[in-house]
């Protein structure tokens, strides 16, 4: 009512808040800023502390068991918006705030909102990657890279300024960016929330690895998928399987899924990436093969780590 609307404007960025009001209110003043407004807008380092604050008491109210569970997806809507500012030190706190809300099983509606975000998500990033690779393929250049294929386009002079203009307009609709976070980092930050829960990732181990898979699947031309962007998404997806799924031991007695995983880790194993191969020998290593051994398992990625590889082989 009224009174609870008095409460929540009245109430500190760091006074757990003991309502939905209150916490909806909150994400109410993390929202209202443009952090990208230099004319009119706030101080950012003073904003980024203040959203930091609000989102961690957010999470403690979580904890505390303050709401019941009709307050997950209010609460996982807000959160998801969230990643879409551009401000990296809201990040953390906001996955901290998933973690918390997907690892109770009550909770339940939070975890739903989450993956199903991460799952369309994830088709758009790869949509759009693949139909970048088949644009540039068919004009015989690298994506991003613009050329004006009109006949007698070069005997036209075009000038340098509208060339470039050109070239900036083709790469927004090859790469688009979100009203926020770029398409492939807000892939990264989904992930991230989805790895802060191992206990949440656990309990739904058939959708996730469904998800993994796809990720890996080749391209509709049979072609398989590169690129830094998408090795990056590998990078968290590798994370999510490694502490998320026991490294995909999870999977294993699942028809069809459990070989499918194993294989693409031990593909991975073989990346020009250390951290990749490293990751990938950590998942391994928790399904206790014959010939790789927890404990050879982790002298392994010792070795595929730079930075400790040359200890390992002394």
């Amino acid at each position: 009512g009224e009174c609870d609307a008095v409460d929540a404007r009245a109430a500190g960025a760091n006074d757990t808040p003991r309502s939905l009001a209150e916490c909806l209110h909150r994400w109410l003043k993390v929202n209202e800023v443009d952090v990208h407004d230099v004319t009119g807008g706030p101080n950012v380092m003073e904003f980024a502390k203040s959203a930091q604050v609000s989102i961690a008491a957010m999470r403690r109210t979580v904890e505390q068991d303050v709401l019941g569970p009709d307050a997950a997806e209010a609460l996982s809507s807000c959160a998801l918006g969230a990643l879409h500012i551009r401000l990296a030190t809201v990040w953390p706190a906001t996955q901290e705030l998933f973690g918390a809300l997907t690892e109770r099983k009550e909770f339940e509606p939070a975890w739903t909102a989450l993956f199903q975000d991460l799952k369309s998500h994830q088709t758009r990033c790869l949509d759009a990657h693949d139909a970048a690779a088949i644009n540039a393929a068919a004009h015989g250049r690298r994506k991003g890279e613009w050329h004006d294929d009109r006949p007698g386009a070069a005997r036209a002079g075009t000038s340098d300024e509208v060339a470039q203009a050109l070239q900036r307009r083709m790469e927004s609709e090859t790469f688009p960016t979100e009203a926020g976070t770029e398409r492939w980092q807000r892939l990264g930050l989904l992930l991230r929330s989805v790895a802060s829960s191992p206990a949440a990732a656990s309990r739904h181990p058939a959708p996730l690895a469904g998800l993994f898979l796809a990720y890996n699947a080749p391209k509709p031309d049979g072609s398989t998928r590169a690129g830094k962007a998408w090795r990056a998404g590998l990078r968290e997806w590798l994370k999510v399987v490694k502490d998320g799924l026991s490294g995909g031991k999870a999977v294993r007695a699942m028809a069809g899924t459990g070989d499918a995983v194993r294989a693409i880790l031990e593909r991975c194993v073989g990346a020009d990436e250390p951290d990749l191969a490293t990751l990938a020998v950590r998942c391994l290593g928790q399904w206790r093969l014959p010939h790789l051994t927890p404990d050879n398992a982790d002298r392994l990625a010792r070795v595929t780590d730079p930075n400790t590889m040359k200890d390992e082989l002394i």
